[in-house]
């Protein structure tokens, strides 16, 4: 096989790469909370090739992905199992953000804003 062979496909591969890395969209969305609490602060990465929402919770240390619904004006995506349910909106519009969430029944709506984030380049 010829070196160009090998050469082609692994430019390709660096190109798709590069592509898909470059598609991504991430935004920082406040939530008020109410009383004392300190607001809630979600970093998310939208992949709208893939269909998923990647996020990050800085006060949980934790960080989901999860399948979501990309239409015309809003990503929505939902988490539901026996005691909870949470169905998360960001609106492609206006940036707001809306966060349903149930808890065996007893339901909660919490609202909030995004900005747009523009990543630094990386060198890793």
């Amino acid at each position: 096989m010829k070196f160009s062979q090998l050469l082609f496909p692994a430019a390709l591969i660096l190109v798709a790469g590069n592509a898909t890395a470059s598609s991504l969209t991430y935004l920082t969305c406040e939530v008020k909370s109410s009383g004392e609490e300190p607001n809630r602060v979600f970093d998310f990465t939208l992949d709208e090739a893939n269909s998923t929402v990647t996020f990050l919770v800085k006060e949980a240390n934790a960080t989901n992905v999860e399948r979501a619904v990309f239409g015309p004006e809003t990503i929505t995506w939902t988490r539901n199992n026996e005691y909870f349910s949470s169905t998360r909106t960001i609106n492609r519009v206006d940036l707001t953000f809306t966060e349903e969430i149930d808890i065996s029944g007893n339901k909660t709506i919490n609202r909030g804003t995004c900005q747009v984030k523009t990543m630094k380049a990386r060198k890793i």
